[in-house]
């Protein structure tokens, strides 16, 4: 889901159920649309910095932290990251 446009970027919450959800295809639509349609320079995601399975999943699409801070999250520190069409594989 994305939110939160910024006339040059937007945020994007991730999130998937089981093995098979996150498809090539559906990841290429994913990202095609904002990288290749809106021509968005950034994708900012924000995740809780205790949960590691979603900030494995981040990365692993592409994601690159870019701050932590302190105490933001209900759960402890909210990790700020970034997604920008150069370094992504989907687009």
């Amino acid at each position: 889901m994305y939110c939160n446009f910024f006339g040059k970027s937007c945020c994007i919450h991730v999130h998937g159920e089981g093995h098979h959800w996150a498809t090539k295809s559906f990841l290429k639509e994913v990202f095609n649309y904002p990288f290749n349609i809106l021509k968005l320079k950034v994708i900012i995601g924000t995740v809780a910095g205790n949960n590691e399975k979603a900030l494995k999943l981040d990365r692993h699409l592409g994601f690159r932290d870019v701050a932590t801070i302190s105490d933001a999250h209900d759960e402890g520190d909210l990790v700020i990251l970034e997604m920008r069409p150069e370094y992504c594989k989907w687009a």
